[in-house]
């Protein structure tokens, strides 16, 4: 199982980098109590920095054309890049990836973009919390349908009430365009927590 993780700084809590993890899926009763699966880091550990898009935490897709796609959003939506799908040295080397430009409808190699820089989003979408902050979304899966024969995002908000998200390539092509996300589920909140001033 690959996944893309920020390093941080234990004292401040500042991320450092990303980096790219390999963890090989075991039988869990071959684990201790309380033990972890064998995990790897890829490469030299250091794959896309705080002023970047964090590409791979949104998401990752293996199998289309070729390639490993990575998806990162930021406070304006959505954001793909992609590496051939030729071996752990290669996906772990970010001078190996391509960056999505939605508004050049083209690849551009070693070109990550800077965070909210809108102009690479396939799918653009905030929202602005109770408090007037904007956010954008969180953490979210991307995968093909086969009954409806495209691609399909699912993500949640960046904490405001826990809502789920969903679109749909509108072509079948992971480059969009993408339909508007439409809320499909809100976690309901327990009464024990109606009381709290963030009761989500």
């Amino acid at each position: 199982i690959l996944g893309v993780f920020p390093a941080v700084n234990e004292a401040t809590t500042d991320t450092l980098y990303s980096t790219m993890v390999q963890m090989e899926i075991v039988d869990p009763s071959s684990l201790p109590p309380g033990g972890n699966p064998p995990t790897t880091r890829l490469g030299t550990g250091r794959l896309f920095y705080p002023s970047e898009v964090n590409y791979g935490t949104f998401g990752l897709v293996v199998g289309v054309a070729g390639y490993l796609y990575l998806l990162g959003s930021d406070l304006t939506g959505v954001k793909l890049a992609r590496v051939p799908n030729t071996g752990n040295a290669n996906i772990a080397d970010r001078n190996q990836y391509e960056y999505y430009n939605s508004v050049t409808r083209d690849w551009r190699l070693q070109q990550p973009l800077v965070l909210n820089d809108a102009t690479g989003n396939i799918l653009d979408w905030n929202y602005t919390d109770p408090a007037g902050k904007s956010i954008g979304p969180n953490v979210g899966d991307i995968w093909y349908d086969p009954y409806h024969k495209t691609m399909v995002m699912l993500f949640g908000d960046t904490w405001v009430d826990g809502t789920f998200y969903m679109s749909y390539a509108t072509n079948n092509s992971i480059e969009g365009p993408w339909s508007k996300p439409v809320a499909v589920w809100t976690p309901p909140v327990p009464k024990e927590c109606g009381h709290e001033p963030t009761s989500w």
